[in-house]
């Protein structure tokens, strides 16, 4: 029921946001058809179509000004402990870090050109666990085999797989972040 209703919402907005697109991207001469799609004109063969684009450098100069200034970090310990301290200290470098490994400076200007062009534009924040370091583990039934102590065994412990035994990849996982655009949810 409330995707239904939230699709009715967002049905209103398509048209517009289809339109603004084309006009970015140079297509100044299309339109919206009732059939809920854009559409060119049939003109004449001898009839041109001119087109002076001056709604890209008017966006690309408004995302640049908006995304001149790096976003900075700041994390508030929740006591005065110095544990607590140093702990928002090291989640500072850690998002500053993030944020130079994971390109979000680029990202960013890809999601506020998003914005500029649709309205709004987002950041899907996610986690691969096939991404990041992998270890090879040993599985035997389709369940890791643990040592005493819980923990997984890794496929190096030995020199050859024991038999029954399989050896499969284990990433560590990390961090991913996509744009999208309001088109795409």
């Amino acid at each position: 029921e409330k995707y239904r209703q939230f699709k009715g919402v967002r049905s209103r907005y398509e048209p517009d946001m289809y339109l603004n697109g084309a006009f970015f991207i140079g297509q100044q001469w299309l339109r919206w058809t009732r059939q809920g799609r854009l559409d060119k004109p049939r003109l004449a063969d001898w009839r041109r179509t001119p087109v002076d684009n001056r709604i890209l450098p008017v966006v690309t100069s408004r995302v640049a000004r908006k995304t001149k200034t790096r976003p900075t970090f700041v994390c508030t310990p929740a006591t005065g402990d110095e544990a607590d301290i140093s702990a928002s200290k090291i989640a500072e470098e850690v998002l500053d870090q993030d944020w130079l490994r994971l390109n979000l400076q680029a990202r960013l200007y890809q999601v506020m050109l998003h914005a500029e062009i649709y309205g709004a534009g987002f950041w899907k924040v996610y986690w691969d666990s096939t991404k990041g370091e992998s270890n090879d583990f040993l599985y035997q039934d389709g369940e890791p085999v643990l040592q005493a102590n819980g923990q997984p065994i890794k496929a190096d412990a030995f020199a050859q797989v024991p038999e029954g035994m399989e050896v499969r990849p284990v990433a560590q996982g990390d961090v991913c972040v996509d744009v999208l655009s309001p088109i795409e949810i």
